[in-house]
């Protein structure tokens, strides 16, 4: 066939070949190679698998601690089945969005306050299912301009820091606290187990 040398017991694999992959056949044969069409597609699949590993799916938020230089902060007493309480501002960040103009504009949209040069001071991030990483980005800032007005997510208003570990908060947000004050915790993690969530800060 093709006037080159057969392998042994292969003619009936020849003719299960298109010209193509006859082609291939030989030159690869040549190299001490044996040609296989399903390890071709298989490379091919496991380079894909390679590929696709280094992306994951995710859902942007943010919050933001305002604070005054009197020991204040800005908290809002937010309404919701799945997460109230008292906690900071904030929202989701909308598609092709500035992760710093997203927060400004939910600070604007749930306080009124209209906030300059907020500082990303940490994240919060859990698995929330199918392959999707939820990702609160948190700021800080201390300048801002406007007056305080309520929001359909809650009633917003000042209270002392140091009080606000006493209050009702909502569920974890006194991890994020330790974030949002503590300069040597960038990151706060919650991880479901069998044995319910683990909170880890780093």
């Amino acid at each position: 066939m093709h006037g080159k040398k057969q392998p042994p017991g292969c003619f009936l694999f020849f003719h299960a070949m298109s010209k193509v992959e006859e082609k291939r056949f030989f030159i690869d044969n040549q190299r001490g190679v044996w040609y296989s069409v399903s390890k071709r597609k298989q490379k091919r699949k496991e380079k894909a698998g390679r590929f696709m590993s280094k992306y994951e799916k995710a859902e942007l938020t943010n919050m933001c601690m305002i604070y005054d230089g009197a020991g204040r902060v800005v908290v809002q007493d937010k309404v919701g089945k799945n997460w109230g309480g008292i906690t900071f501002p904030g929202g989701h960040v909308e598609k092709d969005e500035s992760f710093v103009d997203s927060v400004i504009r939910e600070v604007k949209e749930e306080t009124g306050l209209d906030i300059q040069s907020p500082k990303l001071c940490g994240i919060k991030w859990w698995e929330a299912g199918h392959g999707r990483r939820y990702i609160i980005l948190l700021f800080k800032t201390d300048r801002y301009t406007g007056t305080l007005h309520d929001s359909n997510e809650g009633k917003v208003f000042w209270t002392e820091l140091d009080a606000l570990r006493s209050m009702r908060l909502a569920p974890s947000f006194d991890k994020m606290l330790d974030v949002f004050t503590d300069e040597d915790i960038q990151e706060y993690i919650q991880r479901k187990g069998t044995d319910g969530w683990t909170d880890i800060l780093k």
